[in-house]
């Protein structure tokens, strides 16, 4: 099993954000952890998050500490010029997601984890799974809510 994971899951648990789910993101970064699952971000994550994490306040030794943290338990994602002509001629609606599911196509994984499902309603979920941090914790975890987080 292999996971990708859109920038917002990464960001929802970086800042704890309440309107995203960042308790099902650290129960997923955790269990990927200790079971050796490879999760995956994309470069564009990288950045994106990094930029996040300026506008809250967070700099210099924070900043660097907090994203080599995430960068020991993250791969960054392959991505090429066909991964963008791709997402270009896709039917996305929102260009920046169809580059995330290519590159997460790109790297083999099975899951994409995202918070923002409407973006990838055009995905083919026979090339790869596309789900909340809280559906994969409900149904491939099989962790209860309420009870077990």
């Amino acid at each position: 099993m292999r996971l990708f994971l859109d920038t917002n899951v990464l960001v929802d648990h970086a800042l704890i954000r309440k309107t995203g789910q960042p308790f099902e993101a650290e129960i997923i970064l955790d269990w990927a952890a200790y079971n050796e699952i490879p999760m995956f971000v994309s470069p564009g994550c990288i950045y994106t998050f990094v930029y996040l994490l300026q506008k809250h306040g967070i700099r210099k030794e924070a900043l660097e500490q907090q994203l080599c943290s995430y960068l020991e338990v993250l791969n960054i994602s392959h991505i090429d010029t066909q991964c963008f002509i791709n997402g270009l001629r896709s039917d996305f609606t929102d260009i920046e997601d169809s580059f995330q599911y290519f590159s997460a196509l790109k790297s083999n994984c099975d899951f994409l984890l995202t918070t923002n499902l409407t973006d990838y309603r055009c995905v083919d979920n026979g090339n790869i799974t596309v789900t909340s941090p809280l559906d994969f914790v409900t149904t491939v975890l099989k962790k209860q809510k309420g009870i077990d987080f």
